[in-house]
């Protein structure tokens, strides 16, 4: 499953690992999570085709979001995680690849804090498993 295998990349890292331990999340951030934190988010999911059916093959787009009350250390986190990932290939992923990155900032809506977010999208192929 490309989700698991895209967050144990990150986790198993040392420079991710050292940083956000295992707060590497699908889809949002646990209520009082710790910074800093990585959110991941699926954007797209495409199916690929032959002329005979599914092709066994799936290109996501998956959002990351490196994400601090610190801005240097979310810029550091955001590059660990596309050194990490951009040009990876093994196990089930036959490509992964950095298509956007981009940063900002926003107050925390509870607690008022500035939370600094380096994004990046990233096209993941993922060979299909029961194939």
């Amino acid at each position: 499953m490309m989700q698991a295998e895209v967050r144990a990349l990150l986790v198993t890292d040392p420079a991710i690992g050292n940083l956000v331990a295992d707060r590497v999340e699908w889809g949002s951030s646990s209520d009082g999570a710790t910074m800093p934190q990585i959110i991941l988010t699926v954007v797209s999911e495409v199916t690929g085709y032959t002329l005979d059916g599914e092709g066994g093959l799936t290109v996501w787009r998956v959002q990351i979001d490196a994400l601090s009350d610190d801005y240097d250390q979310s810029v550091m986190l955001g590059r660990a995680v596309k050194s990490r990932l951009s040009g990876h290939r093994g196990g089930n992923c036959r490509g992964a690849f950095a298509v956007l990155g981009r940063e900002d900032s926003a107050r925390d809506k509870v607690s008022g804090q500035r939370v600094y977010r380096s994004q990046r999208d990233f096209k993941i192929i993922m060979q299909e498993q029961d194939r």
